[in-house]
């Protein structure tokens, strides 16, 4: 998933990070979603973790960087 847009991100969601559904629950993130497959650098589904999706507005009012693989255009050259 590293330089692609994460197939479930949702409108307006990027993929933060991949973890555990208990460092899910401790994130502050207001717009936090857990998905359903992570998958790790080489593409492959990665066991035990799922990936987190942040509304990108909810990290730029933050401040936060924008995870790498969140480029809207890489999406629409798919």
């Amino acid at each position: 998933m590293f330089g692609l847009p994460h197939p479930e991100a949702g409108e307006g969601e990027v993929w933060f990070c991949n973890g555990t559904r208990e460092g899910f629950a401790r994130m502050s993130w207001r717009t936090k979603r857990l998905g359903q497959v992570a998958y790790d650098n080489l593409d492959k589904p990665a066991p035990e973790v799922w990936p987190i999706f942040v509304q990108r507005q909810e990290l730029i009012d933050a401040n936060e960087p924008i995870p790498q693989g969140n480029n809207p255009a890489i999406r629409e050259n798919r």
